[in-house]
């Protein structure tokens, strides 16, 4: 999935990240504007961090639903989520509750990261 296509979709979906990416002081985009999977991602996981607590189990699930269609997309986009936002939010406590809503692929990488821990 392209990094503009899952950032519609996330914005979409959770307003209060879109507020996020669109401040001011996002060091995500580039001054040219532009901004890559990896970043999103990255993002994603700073806010989901700091907000998972306030997101509705429906829309957790809708979150997550999103993340695993987007991870089966390609090598690329598993690769980007893995790396870009499970792995960092795998070791919070944030991580612990997500692990209810993830999909087949994305809790297997998830359960990866907490058997190296």
């Amino acid at each position: 999935m392209d990094q503009q296509a899952l950032l519609d979709q996330l914005t979409a979906l959770l307003p209060h990240f879109k507020e996020h990416w669109e401040d001011e002081d996002n060091y995500y985009i580039s001054d040219r504007g532009t901004f890559n999977l990896h970043n999103v991602c990255s993002a994603l996981s700073h806010f989901y961090i700091d907000n998972a607590d306030g997101i509705e189990d429906d829309v957790q699930q809708s979150l997550f639903s999103l993340l695993e269609e987007s991870f089966g997309a390609d090598s690329e986009s598993a690769a980007t989520i893995s790396e870009s936002f499970i792995d960092r939010i795998a070791h919070t406590e944030m991580g612990e509750k997500a692990a209810a809503f993830m999909g087949p692929q994305c809790k297997a990488h998830y359960d990866s990261q907490q058997e190296e821990q």
